[in-house]
């Protein structure tokens, strides 16, 4: 039998996957990405060391989140290197 401490970390994992599943998705289905490049780059450096941090605990629902969004980080990083981001046009 599960403990609420790790029913709560798995729902809290589903539920921030996925909001960047819904990301990618977006991404894919918009051929480029929406986020800054600063920002993926960070964020895909910052979940993989987490990652690693949650492999040295044995803590697999943290393991799996920051692996889980650093791939779609780095789908992120390889769209904007692949495509140009959209500019938006200036009204005046």
């Amino acid at each position: 039998v599960r403990g609420m401490d790790e029913i709560a970390g798995i729902l809290g994992l589903a539920l921030l996957s996925l909001s960047w599943i819904s990301e990618a998705y977006s991404t894919i289905k918009a051929g480029y990405a929406k986020i800054p490049l600063q920002f993926a780059l960070l964020y895909f450096a910052a979940s993989l060391l987490l990652a690693y941090h949650a492999y040295t605990l044995n803590d697999n629902v943290f393991l799996l989140l920051n692996v889980v969004t650093s791939l779609i980080a780095l789908l992120n990083i390889l769209y904007i290197f692949a495509k140009p981001q959209k500019k938006t046009k200036n009204k005046k």
